[in-house]
């Protein structure tokens, strides 16, 4: 399979603290990977360096086969490299179709002062709806952010990532604070991201991650100690010391 994100012996310090330490890692079309780990693991440096939200001590970062350690974080989204955020960063005002238009725009380099004709615009409109019905967000699409759900706003946000068109995703806890209630609409639209669509989620819920992930990294104070399936996770020594909190 063609390798779509390859990381290479990174590390990242901290005046004296090395917080990722010889981490590689790669991503190929149709990957599914989960990331997990202890908390003060380093899962969240990774992910801001995998972003471009800060750069390596050392170490390469290469997508689509171009070397992407030094390129800002905006020209990453370009290439494919897309990221949802753990915390929500929506507009509350703002309706869930004007979100995804507004995607949709920023995807297609359009002015920012188009945004506002949009509705008159029926390629943008048909798009929006369609990525909407995908996660059954549809009879939500003219209320505003601030009147639907916590996991409704969370599905919201990973229709906005589809509409960007990545090739790679990274997940930044996408069942984070989502009541039992809604988990199984998060877990229909994990199911239902494209095929060819890299993907590497970050996620505490553990029974999300085996039902999701083909392919599980633990790391622990900053560097990897397993790699494997989701049925070797449990019986592997180190993962029950560091990450479950059992002895080796």
């Amino acid at each position: 399979m063609d390798t779509l994100l390859d990381i290479r012996n990174l590390k990242m310090n901290f005046g004296g603290l090395k917080v990722t330490d010889d981490v590689s890692l790669n991503l190929a079309k149709g990957s599914r990977t989960a990331l997990i780990g202890p908390n003060g693991a380093g899962k969240t440096t990774l992910i801001n360096l995998i972003a471009g939200a800060y750069r390596p001590t050392s170490g390469s970062i290469s997508l689509m086969g171009q070397d992407v350690t030094g390129m800002k974080d905006t020209d990453r989204v370009r290439l494919g490299l897309i990221r949802s955020f753990q915390i929500t960063r929506l507009f509350p005002d703002l309706t869930v179709i004007d979100h995804l238009a507004m995607a949709i725009l920023q995807r297609e380099g359009r002015s920012a002062g188009m945004f506002k004709s949009y509705h008159r615009m029926p390629e943008v409109l048909d798009e929006a709806m369609e990525a909407l019905a995908r996660l059954r967000l549809d009879p939500l699409a003219n209320r505003v952010v601030a009147q639907i759900a916590y996991g409704q706003q969370r599905l919201l946000e990973i229709a906005i990532a589809l509409v960007l068109k990545p090739k790679v995703l990274l997940l930044d806890e996408p069942a984070a604070g989502i009541p039992s209630s809604d988990m199984d609409r998060v877990v229909a639209a994990l199911d239902n991201l494209p095929a060819e669509l890299a993907v590497l989620l970050i996620d505490h819920d553990m029974d999300l991650v085996r039902r999701f992930a083909r392919e599980v990294i633990v790391l622990s104070s900053g560097a990897v100690i397993f790699r494997g399936t989701p049925e070797q996770l449990g019986s592997d020594p180190r993962v029950r010391s560091a990450y479950l909190g059992e002895d080796a």
